[in-house]
């Protein structure tokens, strides 16, 4: 199993120090605005043990941040127009900004094309998804028919038994193949609940055992040697 990491704050401290944990084989997933700044951040990685760096992208806040058919049409446009033979994953929730969705459902059918269209031309795309219901994500246009998808199960976050979050997981992990879990460190909420050593090891155990391939912790910035000492790697 490939233990890979999401960074959406990839500065020095988030990313540089960090980097130095990595001593087993993984991918780097990382936060960017533009294919430029992005190409930027990538060619700060020194680590030989990082087989690919996936380039994430985001909109500004106003915009709707994360993609989705909730978004500014023009900024969604311009970051998608802007991939071009580069290993990315795209962030399917909906904007953090929920007036958005408001604001913007008028625009809802053609985003939803875009990024229909733009999944369908580009399939080695990895598209990531919530763990919500799979028929309220498809009405949401957070869900597409994909080869290659990534479920976020992230049980720092549910408010459930332990014996409710192993079950959620168990059947995630029979249907994904690519799974996120976290949080190792807040995102932009920046209230994000941190995952204890105990759910993590629980977390991991449930992984290993249904054979995930990969899994993408979040994030690269919360990584220390108490976490890595559970990955047994």
């Amino acid at each position: 199993m490939i233990v890979s990491f999401f960074e959406e704050f990839p500065n020095d401290i988030n990313l540089q120090e960090k980097l130095r944990l990595i001593t087993f084989p993984s991918n780097l997933y990382i936060a960017a605005k533009s294919v430029d700044e992005f190409k930027k951040i990538e060619s700060r990685v020194r680590n030989k043990n990082v087989n690919k760096i996936y380039y994430w992208p985001i909109l500004n806040k106003e915009d709707g941040y994360w993609i989705s058919p909730f978004v500014n049409p023009i900024a969604l446009k311009k970051v998608i127009s802007e991939i071009n033979n580069i290993s990315t994953m795209i962030d399917l929730e909906l904007p953090i900004n929920k007036y958005l969705i408001f604001r913007n459902f008028r625009y809802y059918f053609k985003n939803r094309n875009i990024i229909k269209k733009f999944l369908k031309n580009n399939n080695k795309v990895l598209a990531v998804e919530t763990s919500l219901n799979e028929f309220v994500k498809k009405i949401l246009g957070i869900s597409y028919n994909k080869t290659i998808k990534a479920v976020m199960f992230y049980s720092s976050s549910f408010r459930v038994s332990r014996n409710m979050k192993n079950k959620i997981l168990e059947k995630l992990s029979k249907k994904y193949k690519i799974i996120g879990l976290g949080c190792l460190a807040s995102g932009i909420y920046k209230n994000e609940k941190i995952i204890t050593t105990d759910d993590f090891n629980e977390d991991l155990k449930i992984a290993k055992k249904n054979d995930v391939e990969e899994i993408i912790l979040f994030r690269l910035g919360g990584f220390n040697n108490e976490y890595k000492k559970l990955l047994r790697i």
